[in-house]
């Protein structure tokens, strides 16, 4: 298992980070990783809600959340890969941290890859590295659509030196 730590603190009211994390279908909208996101349950918020994010640039991958606390804390678990090679398992945990007219966001990012010793090398060499930007670009994206109201494309210049 690997892990990845990042944070960043938004220049907004925790409320409205959380609206922006609980809204689950719509991470397309933030995270630049993402070309296209849509809820697959009828269910919209809560523990249970599924959704299927295409990626950017290739691949699939199915999620549920598997922990909800309003407004504090999300945990996100990713149930199927598909054209994700070596993947075997991965968890996103969302913590908030209120300041008042900011808010910091903690997230720690679990994964396991698959292929045994040869998955082990592929994890050293570039995996471990592509999912610690794609970590900061999902924070810097989350980031930049709260404090902007604006869907965050692939192509935008994020705010990446605020994520620790």
């Amino acid at each position: 298992m690997t892990t990845i730590k990042r944070s960043v603190t938004i220049d907004a009211a925790d409320d409205k980070v959380w609206a922006a994390l609980a809204d689950f279908g719509a991470i397309s909208t933030w995270n630049p990783g993402v070309k296209t996101s849509a809820l697959t349950s009828t269910a919209q918020t809560g523990i249970g809600i599924t959704r299927q994010c295409q990626l950017a640039p290739t691949g699939t991958v199915d999620e549920v959340v598997t922990d909800w606390e309003e407004g504090r804390r999300l945990t996100v678990e990713i149930t199927e890969f598909k054209g994700v090679p070596g993947m075997r398992s991965a968890t996103a945990y969302f913590e908030l941290a209120p300041g008042g007219a900011a808010t910091e966001v903690k997230l720690r990012m679990d994964y396991a890859v698959g292929l045994g010793a040869i998955g082990a090398g592929m994890n050293a060499m570039v995996m471990r590295r592509q999912f610690g930007s794609a970590a900061s670009r999902l924070l810097a994206g989350l980031k930049l659509h709260v404090e902007s109201g604006l869907p965050v494309g692939r192509k935008d210049k994020l705010p990446l030196d605020a994520v620790a």
